[in-house]
């Protein structure tokens, strides 16, 4: 892997990393000192360096800090939501500077030049001339210093792969997209963002600057100084961009293309360093290698070295060795049992007698030979290599054929479980969604299986009228399906919908709001944590009450009537004979359904999945530093960290808690329910 700096992106941008102008805040025990720092998600593992160095200088002091995730593009509109609820440290973009310095958001950094010369050991002098005089310009406002320039990480780079492209290949983007098309690969890179674009002018001549009220001063429609025009430019965007070997990546996915394998050339940042060394042959990854198929006549590439495809490949081998040992065993065995029964003077069956018996006598068998080869190919097998990925570093930047991953012991559950380090948050973020899912299943079984007795017992009861009518009501909601309803209902109860501008209109939203209970124009039913907790499981009763009924009245049908002519004629009340006897006997009956209910609700994608993506964004920055929001389940951070983040290592460690959740309580709740002669009691 080779790569070179661009120097027309050299100015293209100048963050600076900023003190709020509150101070540290004071969270945490009493005597500990409360820092909040925010930073982007690729600067997470340098900050946690910086942070623990940080404390490392001042043992003697106990520091409660807390690290989250915010963009520098973003944080001035994050801050300025709340200034007193931002972070005491963060980075943001130049350009919003004079906004946030207006806003009270930024502290004269002058104030704190004793502090400086302690930790890091300079003064603000010596951070003036360490920086260029552009970049200590853009984090000044009216003669006061605000922020610590830090334009170095910002510079972007060419990272190409050299066995595709040559030296003189990288020299330009007609010769990289010309290599990178004769090899089947593609060459990319953000092109829907500003940060990014301003490169091609820079390159052309053209400057930026800041006018004295903050906006970027720029003059990109006339002619730069070497002679190229600001149309010229964009043109030779466009042609770059309709390039069949052409890849426009969206911004944030830059390392997941680069560990897709499907690219030879990227332009792309710092951050993206380890991604790009990986895939285009750093230590550990696989380096493509060109040779000429004199069949096909053309140059191909090796894919070979695909570390899952080893993994898997060597699951089934492992299987099919076990299988064949058991199978050997098992015959020996066999061999054994007739050579005692012809010293016994037993006759022997033939073979084609043995190939008649699995249509008589063993017919179960041959009915069940099938079932069980799905069983271990599309259950045991997928379970076997979950329980392998969780024990390796299978994620973004260890993505075949790309890169290779390896063996990392428990170190995923390590993490998982809070064991420190650059992914502190992970166990911090289980604690909470393992509570919630526990919670959630708990009163989503309850609520529908209670409800639907109930409603069962009212449809059920001689003093209901049209009972036909309510109940075909009630059965039409399933014949919807769920994702519709479920939709539907997230659109209702959305920030802007229907139920919130008829809450409006009647004053209820002006009431809580009054009462302290909202502090938004709307009632955030399913954007903020409590609100959306208990909206999710009053619409779970809904989605689930109607199954539950027409199990109930099922089995309200078939109580033992000898036993409630018995209660009746003994003086038993309806409250004492639902309690003594129908309860009881829906709880023997329903009791499997109950159970297998609650582990279903554990893994109940599609209700919270379907009601809170797109619409709930978490605030807790440490729940989103691990990719999870405050309503998530384990089984929907799953299918976040696996689809939207390609962290397969965390959410296999996640998966085998799920199944050892719902195994260990599946045995404990049947082996109880089969105590006894429960059965003889309703006979």
């Amino acid at each position: 892997m080779k790569f070179k700096k661009i120097p027309a992106a050299a100015l293209a941008v100048v963050t600076a990393a900023g003190l709020a102008a509150c101070g540290g805040s004071s969270s945490g025990a009493d005597d500990a000192v409360g820092i909040r720092v925010w930073g982007a998600e690729d600067d997470q593992a340098l900050l946690s360096e910086l942070i623990a160095g940080f404390e490392a200088q001042y043992p003697d002091v106990d520091f409660d800090i807390q690290l989250g995730v915010e963009s520098e593009s973003t944080a001035k509109d994050t801050i300025l939501t709340d200034v007193e609820a931002a972070a005491d440290v963060f980075a943001f973009a130049s350009d919003q500077i004079y906004d946030l310095v207006n806003a009270g958001a930024l502290a004269d950094l002058q104030n704190y030049e004793e502090a400086f010369e302690r930790y890091p050991g300079k003064t603000l002098d010596e951070i003036k001339a360490a920086n260029s005089e552009s970049s200590v310009a853009a984090a000044t406002v009216n003669d006061t210093f605000y922020a610590f320039p830090m334009a170095g990480d910002n510079s972007y780079f060419l990272y190409y792969d050299s066995s595709v492209i040559s030296e003189e290949d990288a020299g330009s983007w007609d010769t990289i997209l010309e290599a990178a098309q004769t090899a089947g690969k593609k060459a990319g890179m953000v092109f829907s963002s500003g940060w990014y674009n301003a490169a091609f002018f820079y390159g052309a001549g053209f400057m930026t600057d800041l006018n004295p009220d903050g906006t970027t001063a720029m003059d990109w429609n006339g002619t730069s100084p070497e002679g190229y025009t600001g149309v010229q430019v964009v043109q030779s965007m466009l042609d770059i961009a309709g390039h069949p070997a052409f890849m426009s990546i969206a911004d944030g996915d830059t390392a997941n293309q680069i560990a897709s394998g499907s690219l030879c050339a990227i332009v792309s940042g710092s951050w993206d360093a380890q991604a790009a060394q990986t895939a285009f042959g750093g230590l550990g990854s696989v380096m493509p290698e060109k040779t000429f198929n004199i069949e096909t006549m053309k140059n191909e590439f090796n894919d070979y070295d695909n570390s899952f495809q080893i993994l898997l490949f060597s699951l089934f081998s492992f299987v099919v060795w076990i299988t064949a040992a058991a199978v050997w065993m098992y015959n020996m065995v066999s061999v054994y049992r007739l050579q005692l029964m012809e010293e016994a003077g037993v006759r022997i069956r033939t073979f084609k007698e043995d190939l008649i018996s699995f249509k008589e006598e063993k017919f179960h068998i041959t009915l069940l030979a099938l079932p069980v080869l799905g069983v271990v190919i599309f259950t045991v097998v997928p379970i076997l290599l979950l329980i392998l990925v969780a024990f390796t570093n299978y994620d973004q930047n260890h993505m075949p054929p790309g890169g290779l991953f390896t063996w990392v012991g428990l170190q995923n559950f390590i993490s998982l479980f809070g064991g420190g380090g650059l992914t502190v948050s992970f166990g911090y973020a289980f604690v909470r969604v393992l509570g919630w899912t526990l919670v959630w299943a708990f009163f989503a079984t309850i609520t529908t299986y209670i409800g639907g007795i109930v409603l069962s017992l009212l449809l059920n009861s001689k003093k209901t009228r049209l009972p036909r009518l309510w109940r075909t009501l009630f059965i039409a909601t399933i014949a919807v399906p769920q994702f519709v309803s479920l939709l539907l209902v997230r659109n209702f109860f959305a920030n802007g919908g229907i139920v919130n501008t008829i809450c409006a209109n009647i004053g209820l939203t002006d009431f809580l709001r009054n009462m302290g209970l909202v502090s938004t124009s709307y009632i955030p039913f399913l954007s903020a944590p409590g609100w959306a907790h208990v909206m999710i499981i009053l619409i779970n009763i809904w989605i689930g009450v109607p199954y539950q009924m027409l199990i109930a009245t099922g089995v309200l049908m078939n109580l033992p009537t000898e036993q409630l002519e018995s209660a009746r004629v003994d003086g038993a009340n309806k409250f004492q004979i639902f309690q003594k006897i129908t309860m009881p006997y829906m709880l023997f009956v329903t009791g499997p359904a109950l159970v297998t209910d609650f582990v279903k609700n554990i893994n109940n994608f599609n209700v919270i999945y379907l009601l809170t993506e797109n619409v709930y964004t978490t605030t807790n920055q440490v729940m989103a530093n691990s990719q999870a929001k405050e309503v998530d389940l384990l089984v929907t951070w799953l299918f976040r960290l696996t689809q939207d983040y390609y962290n397969y290592k965390m959410a296999s460690a996640i998966g085998i808690i799920v199944f050892i959740i719902c195994a260990v309580f599946t045995l404990i709740a049947f082996n109880r329910m089969i105590k006894g002669d429960k059965e003889g009691t309703y006979q």
